[in-house]
């Protein structure tokens, strides 16, 4: 497919036909009568605008085939592009299969399409709508059995007294009998799905298997023997979680080392063992590990036999102290998570040429490393570390390494106190819950985004003119506090989002604190969230407050409850007040006098309607739903001598 045809068609040819099991052949002979099947199926619905944007699935399996000259050749090709201009691509639920009710003439148009572009179509659907379109037809039961994404839940067969998340419950004896009945079930499930497929003697894509094996013997073998299967089918994609107590963990069979077929391997709630041999995973592009108990010689052989593996992610798994990650050639994604209760962690050392992203994480203080040497990540371009204890040099020592860095993310580092970044690659910063931080200083002048939420209001000084995303934790403030955040936002020309939470129901503010201090006019913002729990008599002093500091294009609150609703009220009456005349005699006048008008509307609304009747809704606004309301605010920007 040329750029240009590509371009008009305006979709992204990231799905290839050549990802599937069809014969080349086979889908040249077969994409006319595809696009004609298509194009009648939607024909028949023209005003069916839901069932058109579905169909843009099975469209654009067919986009990378339109480059074969004979098929833009034919008239199909004309009718086939003034359509998919119109088509969306969408996650697909079951009514697809059951169009205009039971208009089977409909269903059997989409039953006709070749079974690449129906399983295509249902690796949109959850498991559960996949095993419901059997009973739509014969040719739908092989459709479903034929499906090579097998994804199982145990959690879809339990009620919600066995999954509330406590794997307590499940020791206590009353629910003992009905917990095995209904796994039991599970498991016959998963045996007969399993068998139907396998007799067909097809490739399998995905095998995904969610289950708790508490209170019910022998399952072990079980699962042996499905990861076996799996594997024998030349499995692709092969994720296996189970749900248990770390006292009760699976160890997981040395079948999964030597999965040749595996290109993205998950594992959760295993014990992993050492393999008797070097491990065969020639493929494996993926490795995620959650809740699985390992040590620094299984990750090292990973690490040194996994040619391909360019994807790690350690999720809340112990057993290893030592985390050494040496010279991987293809590595270019590193995820490291540990939460609180696990074994301590002594070191992260990573060398890895060509690693371009590393995701860290420390619930606690006493279980992150004391040593995180990642001087060998020269190409690193995302970073993210939360929860690690710097001091402001070890900060500075550890970015100084990553000369090509254009993502940085620090949340919850909170024993930083000063930050300095000079960059000329540096994108995006993000800065979140470093709670003792004292200022900033950023030399960076291609950043695009900054995002600084519920930290302290720094001096700050930045080179840069890009958007701005800021959330502010409200507290009970005083005037230094109000200047200190006003000359903050000051730094920037471009704030599109400023957050308030104002939990404190200690709000002050008084206008005449702020006459002698050189004025400042109210920063440019260009949508305000406010999140109140203020009493009715602190109503004024917050709406002064947060006035003084800015003037907002939007200003959107959540209704919903009693006291949120009160709170809409009363702004929707202050904001009429036409009669100003509370300030008049000072120097510096209130927000009330630059407000030009305002206008409301709901977020459930489209741009395009009109906006929100203010007298119907204050008479109901206790009967509608809960809705963001979006005050759309004209000013008139102070001037001062």
């Amino acid at each position: 497919m040329n750029l240009c045809f590509q371009q008009e068609i305006g979709l992204a040819d990231d799905v290839l036909v050549d990802e599937l099991d069809v014969p080349a052949p086979a889908r040249g002979t077969l994409l006319p009568d595809v696009c004609s099947s298509l194009l009648v199926f939607v024909e028949a619905y023209p005003t069916n605008t839901t069932l058109t944007k579905y169909v843009k699935t099975s469209v654009k399996l067919i986009l990378d085939e339109l480059r074969n000259e004979m098929i833009r050749s034919t008239d199909v090709a004309p009718k086939f592009l003034s359509f998919v201009k119109a088509l969306g691509l969408y996650q697909m639920p079951l009514k697809i299969f059951k169009v205009m009710g039971d208009n089977t003439d409909g269903l059997d148009r989409i039953s006709s399409l070749p079974p690449f572009i129906v399983h295509h179509i249902m690796s949109y659907l959850s498991a559960k709508d996949v095993a419901k379109t059997s009973i739509l037809s014969k040719r739908w039961s092989y459709f479903r059995a034929s499906f090579p994404i097998l994804d199982f839940d145990q959690s879809d067969y339990l009620g919600t007294e066995f999954w509330d998340g406590d794997l307590d419950i499940l020791d206590l004896e009353i629910y003992a009998e009905s917990y095995y009945e209904q796994t039991m079930k599970f498991v016959e499930f998963v045996n007969v799905t399993l068998h139907r497929f396998y007799e067909l003697k097809l490739r399998m894509r995905k095998f995904r298997i969610f289950i708790s094996p508490n209170q019910v013997k022998d399952l072990s073998d079980i699962l042996d023997r499905w990861i076996l299967e799996a594997v024998e089918h030349r499995v692709e994609d092969l994720n296996v979680d189970v749900l248990t107590k770390k006292d009760r963990l699976y160890s997981l069979p040395q079948t999964i080392f030597y999965a040749k077929s595996v290109t993205t391997l998950k594992l959760g709630g295993f014990k992993l063992e050492q393999p008797f041999d070097s491990m065969r995973l020639p493929f494996l592009k993926s490795l995620t590990l959650h809740y699985v108990h390992i040590n620094e010689q299984i990750l090292q052989k990973f690490m040194s036999e996994c040619p391909l593996l360019e994807e790690l992610s350690l999720f809340s798994c112990w057993g290893i102290k030592y985390i050494c990650i040496s010279k991987p050639l293809k590595l270019k994604t590193i995820r490291i998570v540990k939460t609180l209760g696990e074994d301590h962690l002594e070191s992260i050392k990573i060398v890895a040429p060509n690693l371009q992203k590393i995701s860290l994480g420390f619930e606690d203080r006493q279980i992150e490393p004391h040593v995180l040497e990642l001087s060998g990540c020269l190409q690193l371009i995302d970073l993210e570390i939360v929860g690690k204890t710097f001091s402001d040099q070890e900060f500075h020592d550890l970015i100084s390494n990553f000369p090509l860095l254009e993502n940085l993310t620090l949340r919850y580092c909170c024993s930083l106190e000063k930050i300095m970044i000079s960059s000329n690659r540096l994108k995006e910063l993000c800065i979140d819950s470093c709670v003792n931080l004292k200022a900033i200083d950023l030399v960076t002048p291609n950043l695009l985004s900054f995002t600084y939420v519920s930290n302290p209001v720094p001096t700050f000084s930045i080179t840069a003119s890009c958007p701005w995303r800021v959330a502010f934790n409200y507290g009970a403030a005083d005037v230094s506090w109000y200047i200190n955040i006003k000359e903050f936002l000051s730094a920037s020309n471009q704030i599109d989002e400023l957050t308030i939470l104002d939990s404190s129901m200690r709000t002050t503010f008084n206008l005449e604190d702020f006459q002698n201090i050189p004025p400042l006019p109210p920063c440019g913002v260009e949508c305000l969230s406010l999140y109140t729990d203020a009493l009715p008599s602190k109503y004024a002093a917050l709406l002064d407050s947060i006035f003084w500091i800015c003037f907002p294009k939007f200003l959107s609150i959540t209704s919903g409850g009693e006291n949120r609703n009160k709170f809409i009220k009363w702004l929707c009456m202050e904001l009429m007040n036409e009669y100003v005349y509370c300030c008049n005699s000072l120097r510096m006048k209130c927000w009330r006098h630059y407000l030009k008008g305002f206008v409301i509307s709901s977020s459930e609304m489209k741009e395009d309607n009109e906006p929100v009747d203010i007298d119907n809704l204050l008479d109901n606004l206790s009967t509608r739903p809960s809705e963001t309301l979006r005050f759309r605010l004209e000013w008139s920007f102070p001037t001062y001598d």
